[in-house]
């Protein structure tokens, strides 16, 4: 197994249910080596949460989308409130080899192009 990538929705850092996501680092033998936490307050994650955005309710892996070496992850944040109650975003996170991120883009209602209306 290789590095994991682990959403905690419900974590608390820097208020309500903003969510975080930790990046744990593996041995050989799928032991927790280190690991680093992504949130409102850590990892180099400037992105603004709201309380009970929920970011990290979903995980998934993307590899090197845009070939710049970095890896990406797309962070779902299902109860993000930019377009309306509720209505989600999923954040694309870059991240640097020690798993803090380099850099971030974020899809939702009011940002990144995307309108809900287009999934019903």
């Amino acid at each position: 197994m290789s590095d994991l990538a682990v959403g905690a929705f419900s974590d608390d850092d820097g208020g309500t249910n903003k969510g975080t996501v930790w990046i744990l680092f593996l041995d050989e033998d799928d032991n927790v080596i280190s690991f680093t936490k992504i949130s409102d307050t850590d990892g180099g994650f400037s992105g603004i949460l709201d309380n009970d955005d929920r970011f990290g309710g979903a995980v998934s892996y993307l590899g090197d989308m845009n070939n710049d070496g970095l890896i990406e992850l797309a962070v779902g944040a299902d109860y993000d409130g930019d377009g309306g109650y509720w209505s989600g975003a999923v954040w694309i996170l870059s991240l640097n080899t020690d798993g803090t991120v380099d850099s971030y883009s974020k899809i939702s209602d009011s940002q990144g192009g995307f309108y809900r209306r287009y999934c019903r």
